[in-house]
C-alpha cells in the first residue's frame, strides 16, 4: 500500500488493510458494522493489475497486489466523485445541524476541486416524518443507504429503501408508517450529511458550542460509554462513544434523550426540615456533615436497612461502607437470588462484548422481551444471529424481537425441569453447546 508491505489476513477487503496501515482512505457508504454496499465510489484506489478505479470497500486485498490511495489518477477520481455528490446538494450549511461535524464537508475541502462546472436546478425531494426522533430534509441526502441498511440489518424493521432509478434515486418508504425501533436514532450518528439529524438538538447549538465529557450510560445495564455534550449547565445532547472493547457505537433511545429529565423540576438547593415542617436552605458541606451525625445517631439507637436485588449499585458501596466504618447497623436482605450487600462482586473489566464474541451456537431467552428490556443486547444477538450460525430459542411469551427463533409453550416449572435434562431436545443442545448463552428476564424472576 503506496510502496509500503503490508501483511493482513484473508478476506480482508482493501480499506480494513489500509485502517491496519495506518493509511486514511475517505468513505461515505461504508461502515464497520453494516454490510458493504460501495455504492458511493468515494474511497477509489488504484490497483496495479486493474485499468480502472476500483471500490476499496468492495475489494478483497489479495498477497502480491500494489494499491495506491494517493496519487493524480485517485485523487482526480476523488474529485469527479465530489463533483457528481455536489449536483443536487443545497448549499444550505449556515442552517444545517450538521455543520461542523459533517463528512462531506470535511471531504469536499480536503478531496475536492476547487472550481464548479455545474450552474442549472439542483433537484428537490420531499421530507419525511420518521418518528418524534429524527428530523429529515432530504434534499440534502448523497444516497448513501447507510439508514437504509441501519434499519434492515440491525434494527430489524425494513423501513428505509432506495426508490426510482439512475438520476431520480432518493431515499424514502412506500408506506407512511412511522419508523419504529428502540434504536431508531442512531441513524442520525451514522448518517454521513445533515440529511437526518436529531429533532429534539435542532438549532439549539452548535458542536464548537458545547463541551463533551466521556461518562457511562446510567440507564441500561451494560454501563455503555458515552459523550455528554453541554454549554454552561444544561446537557443538550448524548452520543454514544466507542472504545476497544465496544466499538459497535449503538445506545438505545431512551438513553440517548434520557437527559431532557434533568431540565425539569430539579433540586437548586440544599433544603432541611425546621420544626418538622419549614424549609430552611443549608450549605451542601454543612449538610452532609449533618447527615452523617444524623446517621450515627440513629445507628447508636439500633437503625435497620431493609434492602433487595433491585437496589442501585450506588447505594450498595454507600451502603457497604457505612457497614465497614459502623459494625453495628443492621443490615436486612430480602433475598430471591441469593443477592446480599457482601457477595455483589464489581468487576471493572466486566463487558458483556467478551460473551457475545464466543456465543456461536445458542441463545435461549427465559421470559425476556429483549427488545424492551435492552435494546442493544437486542441489536448484538441480531448482529449474531445474521453474520453467524446461531440459533435463538425463547420460552415463554412470544415478544417481537425481530430475530427469527424457535418458541417453546412451556410454563414457568417446565423451564425450570429442562435445566435438569427432562426434555432431551433441549439437554442435547446444552450438553453440545458448551457456549450456550441462557438470558433471563424481569418476568421470569417475578413469576418466582
Amino acid at each position: 500500500i503506496d510502496n509500503i508491505l503490508v501483511e493482513v489476513s484473508e478476506k480482508l477487503s482493501i480499506i480494513e488493510s489500509c485502517e491496519l496501515a495506518g493509511v486514511v482512505v475517505p468513505r461515505f457508504c461504508y461502515h464497520e458494522i453494516l454490510s458493504v454496499s460501495g455504492n458511493c465510489r468515494m474511497c477509489v484506489v488504484e490497483v496495479d493489475t486493474i485499468e480502472k478505479p476500483v471500490a476499496s470497500c468492495a475489494t478483497e486485498a489479495k498477497g502480491g497486489m500494489d494499491v495506491y490511495t494517493n496519487n493524480a489518477f485517485v485523487k482526480k477520481a476523488r474529485e469527479n466523485v465530489v463533483e457528481f455528490l455536489l449536483l443536487n446538494h443545497p448549499l444550505d450549511c449556515p442552517i444545517c445541524d450538521q455543520a461542523g461535524e459533517c463528512d462531506l464537508q470535511d471531504q469536499v475541502k480536503a478531496y475536492g476541486s476547487s472550481q464548479a462546472r455545474f450552474f442549472g436546478l439542483k433537484k428537490t425531494k420531499e421530507d419525511r416524518l420518521c418518528n418524534p426522533f429524527i428530523k429529515t430534509i432530504m434534499t440534502r441526502c448523497i444516497t448513501c443507504t447507510r439508514c437504509v441498511r441501519f434499519a434492515t440489518e440491525i434494527a430489524g424493521v425494513e423501513y428505509f429503501g432506495t426508490l426510482n432509478r439512475g438520476k431520480n434515486t432518493e431515499i424514502g418508504s412506500y408506506s407512511e408508517d412511522l419508523f419504529i425501533s428502540e434504536i431508531s436514532a442512531n441513524v442520525v450518528d451514522l448518517c454521513p450529511v445533515g440529511a437526518l439529524t436529531s429533532a429534539p438538538y435542532a438549532f439549539h447549538g452548535r458542536p464548537w458550542e458545547l463541551r463533551s465529557t466521556e461518562a457511562i450510560d446510567t440507564v441500561d445495564a451494560l454501563g455503555s460509554p458515552i459523550y455528554v455534550d453541554h454549554k454552561e449547565n444544561v446537557i443538550y445532547r448524548i452520543l454514544p462513544r466507542s472504545t476497544e472493547e465496544l466499538k459497535s457505537s449503538i445506545i438505545a433511545d431512551v438513553s440517548r434523550f434520557s437527559y431532557e429529565n434533568t431540565k425539569h423540576n430539579r433540586i437548586l438547593r440544599s433544603s432541611k426540615k425546621e420544626n418538622g415542617y419549614h424549609l430552611i436552605s443549608v450549605k451542601d458541606k454543612n449538610l452532609q456533615k449533618e447527615c452523617v451525625s444524623f446517621l450515627k445517631k440513629q445507628i447508636e439507637k439500633g437503625l435497620s436497612v431493609i434492602i433487595d436485588e433491585t437496589i442501585d449499585v450506588e447505594s450498595l458501596i454507600y451502603l457497604n461502607f457505612l457497614k465497614k466504618s459502623e459494625s453495628k447497623l443492621d443490615l436486612l436482605v430480602l433475598n430471591k437470588s441469593n443477592v446480599t450487600s457482601e457477595n455483589i462482586i464489581i468487576n471493572e473489566q466486566y463487558s458483556i462484548k467478551n460473551y457475545f464474541d464466543s456465543l456461536k451456537t445458542s441463545c435461549f431467552l427465559v421470559g425476556v422481551n429483549l427488545r424492551i428490556e435492552n435494546a442493544v443486547i437486542n441489536s448484538k444477538l441480531r448482529f449474531k444471529y445474521r453474520t453467524s450460525d446461531v440459533k435463538v430459542i425463547t420460552s415463554g411469551f412470544n415478544y417481537d424481537n425481530n430475530i427469527p427463533n424457535r418458541l417453546l409453550y412451556l410454563n414457568l416449572s417446565d423451564t425450570l425441569t429442562s435445566f435438569e435434562g427432562l426434555y432431551e431436545g433441549l439437554a442435547q443442545n446444552y450438553t453440545k453447546n458448551k457456549e450456550t448463552m441462557i438470558i433471563f428476564g424481569e418476568n421470569f424472576f417475578n413469576r418466582m
